[in-house]
């Protein structure tokens, strides 16, 4: 009898014993993640904070075809050192470039052609190769030998913003452009499931207009802006509808 309470008694010490081992164990892979966590946290690496532009200012008209191109110091949240990507267009979709350059300073000269509109923007880009948003873009016109009349600016999109989707029974499309020697302005309005959009309507006044369009449609659209004697051509635009 003596020996089966024995038996018994190793029995349940070992079991006790075996149990307080897992406890102990229990914690430590839990240590490690953290600590993979906190390495992984501390080497994520943030993007620049945007430019801005400084000189041309936008719809500046420059004179002289040498220009000082200036725009402000971006910041690094790591705080390592940044150089720029600085592009110039003769159009506000940026398909084809006068300038595309990497520079360490945030200014640079350059001549450029005159009787031309022109736009550019700028980004940052750390060290570590990654790089920050473009600023807003901004025109201006190399005037050179003064002309009697200056072409419209292409016009920029307002709303609906590219690509989105919006609501088939109130859709506003907005636009925006500005001319050098402040004429009247006049629109014409593009429109259509297929690309390039067809003419809806010509001489708009106004920036904007008011639509209801079939829902479940891709639209394209595009405007024409004239000042009496000439006409810019602006980019063409898409938009979903739900």
């Amino acid at each position: 009898m003596k020996k089966i309470y024995y038996l018994v008694l190793c029995f349940l010490v070992l079991a006790c014993s075996k149990g307080d081992r897992t406890d102990s164990l229990t914690p430590e892979p839990e240590e490690e993640i953290n600590e993979e966590n906190n390495e992984s946290s501390e080497n994520e690496n943030f993007a620049p904070t945007v430019p801005s532009l400084v000189f041309p200012e936008k719809d500046q008209l420059c004179l002289k075809q040498e220009i000082t191109f200036n725009w402000s110091e971006a910041v690094d949240p790591e705080g390592g050192p940044l150089t720029y990507q600085m592009q110039i267009s003769t159009n506000r979709a940026f398909t084809e470039f006068v300038e595309n350059q990497v520079l360490d300073e945030t200014s640079i000269m350059l001549v450029m052609e005159d009787g031309q509109d022109y736009y550019w923007r700028v980004l940052a880009i750390d060290e570590q190769g990654v790089k920050g948003d473009f600023s807003n873009s901004s025109a201006f016109y190399v005037e050179g030998i003064p002309i009697i009349n200056h072409i419209p600016f292409n016009p920029s999109l307002y709303s609906p913003k590219q690509n989105s989707t919006v609501n088939s029974e109130n859709v506003i499309l907005e636009w925006d452009t500005s001319d050098l020697d402040g004429d009247l302005l006049s629109y014409d309005i593009y429109l259509g499931a297929d690309t390039p959009p067809e003419l809806y309507e010509t001489g708009r006044n106004s920036k904007s207009i008011e639509l209801s369009l079939e829902p479940n449609q891709t639209y394209y659209w595009q405007i024409h802006v004239s000042d009496g004697q000439s006409t810019s051509i602006g980019d063409i635009w898409s938009f979903r509808t739900n």
